[in-house]
Protein backbone atom coordinates (compact mmCIF):
# COMPACT_ATOMS: atom_id res chain seq x y z
CA UNK A 1 0.00 0.00 0.00
CA UNK A 2 1.49 3.24 -0.86
CA UNK A 3 1.16 6.35 1.90
CA UNK A 4 -1.27 8.16 -0.35
CA UNK A 5 -3.77 5.50 -0.35
CA UNK A 6 -7.18 5.66 1.63
CA UNK A 7 -6.74 2.85 4.60
CA UNK A 8 -3.11 3.16 4.73
CA UNK A 9 -1.42 1.91 8.28
CA UNK A 10 0.65 4.05 8.83
CA UNK A 11 1.52 2.40 12.36
CA UNK A 12 3.11 -1.03 10.68
CA UNK A 13 6.67 -1.07 10.74
CA UNK A 14 8.69 -0.14 7.30
CA UNK A 15 10.98 -2.51 5.45
CA UNK A 16 14.31 -3.16 7.09
CA UNK A 17 17.44 -5.16 6.30
CA UNK A 18 18.33 -7.31 9.34
CA UNK A 19 21.11 -9.90 8.42
CA UNK A 20 21.58 -11.80 12.01
CA UNK A 21 17.66 -11.63 12.42
CA UNK A 22 17.14 -13.38 8.49
CA UNK A 23 19.81 -15.26 10.12
CA UNK A 24 18.45 -16.44 13.20
CA UNK A 25 15.17 -17.07 11.55
CA UNK A 26 16.31 -19.53 8.69
CA UNK A 27 18.41 -21.62 11.56
CA UNK A 28 15.72 -21.57 13.71
CA UNK A 29 13.36 -23.02 10.74
CA UNK A 30 16.04 -25.75 9.57
CA UNK A 31 17.33 -24.18 6.80
CA UNK A 32 20.94 -25.07 7.09
CA UNK A 33 24.20 -25.61 5.19
CA UNK A 34 23.57 -29.92 5.17
CA UNK A 35 26.27 -30.68 2.96
CA UNK A 36 29.05 -28.34 3.17
CA UNK A 37 28.45 -26.35 -0.33
CA UNK A 38 28.12 -22.89 1.56
CA UNK A 39 24.86 -22.57 0.67
CA UNK A 40 21.63 -23.52 2.73
CA UNK A 41 19.38 -26.95 2.23
CA UNK A 42 15.80 -27.41 2.99
CA UNK A 43 15.31 -29.17 6.43
CA UNK A 44 14.94 -32.03 4.89
CA UNK A 45 18.54 -31.77 3.09
CA UNK A 46 17.45 -31.07 -0.39
CA UNK A 47 18.45 -28.27 -2.36
CA UNK A 48 17.32 -25.06 -1.57
CA UNK A 49 17.57 -22.87 -4.76
CA UNK A 50 15.28 -19.65 -4.97
CA UNK A 51 13.90 -19.17 -8.66
CA UNK A 52 13.55 -15.12 -9.33
CA UNK A 53 11.18 -14.51 -11.86
CA UNK A 54 10.32 -10.85 -13.46
CA UNK A 55 7.88 -10.08 -15.59
CA UNK A 56 8.57 -9.77 -18.83
CA UNK A 57 8.64 -6.16 -20.08
CA UNK A 58 10.82 -4.95 -22.12
CA UNK A 59 10.39 -1.48 -21.35
CA UNK A 60 11.01 -2.19 -17.68
CA UNK A 61 13.26 -4.40 -18.33
CA UNK A 62 16.16 -3.44 -17.01
CA UNK A 63 14.55 -2.14 -14.08
CA UNK A 64 13.28 -5.51 -13.33
CA UNK A 65 16.64 -7.04 -13.66
CA UNK A 66 18.33 -4.35 -11.20
CA UNK A 67 15.80 -5.28 -8.64
CA UNK A 68 16.50 -8.81 -9.33
CA UNK A 69 19.66 -8.67 -8.84
CA UNK A 70 19.32 -7.18 -5.18
CA UNK A 71 17.21 -9.64 -4.61
CA UNK A 72 19.83 -12.08 -5.30
CA UNK A 73 22.24 -9.90 -3.36
CA UNK A 74 20.35 -9.88 -0.45
CA UNK A 75 19.66 -13.20 -0.32
CA UNK A 76 22.46 -14.66 -0.91
CA UNK A 77 23.67 -12.65 2.25
CA UNK A 78 22.12 -15.08 4.17
CA UNK A 79 23.00 -18.01 2.33
CA UNK A 80 20.12 -18.53 -0.47
CA UNK A 81 21.37 -19.28 -3.41
CA UNK A 82 18.88 -18.02 -6.27
CA UNK A 83 18.59 -18.40 -9.95
CA UNK A 84 17.20 -15.91 -12.33
CA UNK A 85 14.60 -17.15 -14.90
CA UNK A 86 16.56 -15.84 -17.72
CA UNK A 87 13.85 -17.88 -20.08
CA UNK A 88 10.69 -15.50 -19.07
CA UNK A 89 13.14 -12.77 -19.26
CA UNK A 90 13.41 -13.35 -23.42
CA UNK A 91 10.10 -15.73 -23.86
CA UNK A 92 6.52 -13.42 -23.03
CA UNK A 93 4.74 -17.23 -23.92
CA UNK A 94 6.63 -18.81 -21.27
CA UNK A 95 6.69 -15.66 -18.44
CA UNK A 96 2.66 -15.71 -19.19
CA UNK A 97 2.54 -19.46 -18.75
CA UNK A 98 4.52 -19.39 -15.27
CA UNK A 99 2.36 -16.31 -14.06
CA UNK A 100 -0.73 -18.50 -15.27
CA UNK A 101 0.24 -21.87 -13.34
CA UNK A 102 1.54 -19.92 -10.69
CA UNK A 103 4.82 -21.99 -10.70
CA UNK A 104 7.15 -19.23 -9.83
CA UNK A 105 8.54 -18.62 -6.54
CA UNK A 106 9.44 -14.90 -6.02
CA UNK A 107 7.70 -12.88 -8.81
CA UNK A 108 8.59 -9.16 -10.07
CA UNK A 109 6.43 -7.04 -11.22
CA UNK A 110 4.59 -3.42 -11.02
CA UNK A 111 1.11 -2.66 -10.72
CA UNK A 112 -0.55 0.63 -12.96
CA UNK A 113 -1.71 3.73 -11.30
CA UNK A 114 -5.74 2.85 -11.66
CA UNK A 115 -5.28 -0.77 -9.57
CA UNK A 116 -2.91 0.60 -7.37
CA UNK A 117 -5.19 3.02 -6.59
CA UNK A 118 -8.61 1.15 -6.88
CA UNK A 119 -8.10 -2.74 -6.61
CA UNK A 120 -4.54 -1.95 -4.97
CA UNK A 121 -1.95 -3.97 -5.67
CA UNK A 122 -3.23 -6.34 -3.60
CA UNK A 123 -5.29 -8.14 -6.89
CA UNK A 124 -2.46 -9.20 -8.03
CA UNK A 125 -1.34 -10.84 -5.22
CA UNK A 126 -4.53 -13.13 -4.24
CA UNK A 127 -4.89 -16.70 -6.63
CA UNK A 128 -7.95 -16.94 -8.76
CA UNK A 129 -9.73 -14.37 -7.84
CA UNK A 130 -11.40 -13.43 -11.04
CA UNK A 131 -9.91 -10.22 -11.85
CA UNK A 132 -5.94 -11.41 -13.39
CA UNK A 133 -4.81 -14.67 -13.32
CA UNK A 134 -1.51 -13.50 -11.20
CA UNK A 135 -1.31 -14.42 -7.49
CA UNK A 136 -1.10 -17.17 -5.63
CA UNK A 137 -2.10 -16.70 -1.97
CA UNK A 138 -5.07 -18.06 -0.66
CA UNK A 139 -4.71 -17.33 3.22
CA UNK A 140 -8.64 -17.69 4.00
CA UNK A 141 -8.84 -14.22 6.20
CA UNK A 142 -6.57 -12.44 3.06
CA UNK A 143 -9.27 -13.06 0.63
CA UNK A 144 -12.24 -12.11 2.97
CA UNK A 145 -10.70 -9.07 3.85
CA UNK A 146 -10.37 -8.30 0.07
CA UNK A 147 -13.72 -9.24 -0.80
CA UNK A 148 -14.78 -7.00 2.08
CA UNK A 149 -12.92 -3.69 0.73
CA UNK A 150 -14.37 -4.61 -2.84
CA UNK A 151 -18.02 -4.72 -1.09
CA UNK A 152 -17.67 -2.02 1.59
CA UNK A 153 -20.52 0.24 1.59
CA UNK A 154 -18.61 3.06 3.45
CA UNK A 155 -15.33 4.41 3.79
CA UNK A 156 -15.17 3.12 7.55
CA UNK A 157 -15.98 -0.53 6.14
CA UNK A 158 -13.38 -0.14 3.34
CA UNK A 159 -10.71 1.54 6.05
CA UNK A 160 -11.39 -1.65 8.33
CA UNK A 161 -10.75 -4.02 5.31
CA UNK A 162 -7.54 -2.24 4.25
CA UNK A 163 -6.38 -2.70 7.60
CA UNK A 164 -6.73 -6.04 8.19
CA UNK A 165 -5.45 -7.09 4.32
CA UNK A 166 -2.06 -5.09 5.58
CA UNK A 167 -1.96 -6.58 9.13
CA UNK A 168 -1.57 -9.68 7.18
CA UNK A 169 0.17 -9.25 4.27
CA UNK A 170 2.55 -7.65 6.94
CA UNK A 171 2.65 -10.89 9.23
CA UNK A 172 2.71 -13.63 6.21
CA UNK A 173 4.73 -11.21 4.32
CA UNK A 174 2.61 -12.70 0.79
CA UNK A 175 4.24 -9.68 -0.62
CA UNK A 176 6.99 -6.57 -0.96
CA UNK A 177 6.31 -3.05 -2.09
CA UNK A 178 9.82 -2.62 -3.04
CA UNK A 179 9.42 1.36 -4.82
CA UNK A 180 6.33 3.36 -5.45
CA UNK A 181 6.75 5.47 -8.34
CA UNK A 182 5.77 9.13 -8.92
CA UNK A 183 4.63 10.64 -12.54
CA UNK A 184 4.45 14.24 -13.29
CA UNK A 185 2.80 15.53 -16.02
CA UNK A 186 3.68 19.37 -16.96
CA UNK A 187 0.68 20.98 -18.31
CA UNK A 188 -0.04 24.75 -19.45
CA UNK A 189 -2.53 26.14 -17.14
CA UNK A 190 -1.90 29.43 -18.31
CA UNK A 191 -2.47 29.20 -21.70
CA UNK A 192 -4.99 26.91 -22.24
CA UNK A 193 -7.88 26.06 -19.92
CA UNK A 194 -10.57 23.06 -19.54
CA UNK A 195 -8.15 20.41 -18.41
CA UNK A 196 -10.38 17.20 -17.17
CA UNK A 197 -8.58 15.39 -13.81
CA UNK A 198 -9.07 11.63 -13.66
CA UNK A 199 -8.02 10.46 -9.97
CA UNK A 200 -4.81 8.18 -10.65
CA UNK A 201 -4.29 9.58 -14.49
CA UNK A 202 -4.37 13.38 -13.93
CA UNK A 203 -5.06 15.72 -16.86
CA UNK A 204 -3.43 12.83 -19.47
CA UNK A 205 -6.90 11.62 -20.31
CA UNK A 206 -8.88 11.01 -23.67
CA UNK A 207 -11.24 14.17 -22.21
CA UNK A 208 -8.88 16.70 -22.01
CA UNK A 209 -8.13 16.47 -25.92
CA UNK A 210 -11.92 17.37 -26.25
CA UNK A 211 -12.31 20.08 -23.45
CA UNK A 212 -8.81 21.84 -23.74
CA UNK A 213 -9.03 25.32 -25.49
CA UNK A 214 -6.96 28.67 -25.50
CA UNK A 215 -7.39 30.30 -22.38
CA UNK A 216 -9.26 33.97 -22.75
Amino acid sequence: MPPPNKGFDSSLPELTQDVDGANALLDEGGYADADGDGWRDMPDGSELNVLITPQYNKTRQALYLRIAEVLKTNLEAVGVQTTLDEESVRNSDHATEVRKQGTYELYIGYTSPGVAMYDTAFMYIIGDNGNNPWGTCLIPEFVAAYEAKKTAGSYEEYNAAMKELQAIADEQVVGLALCWDKAYFPYRTDQYEGWTNFPGWGVINYKTWFSTQPAV
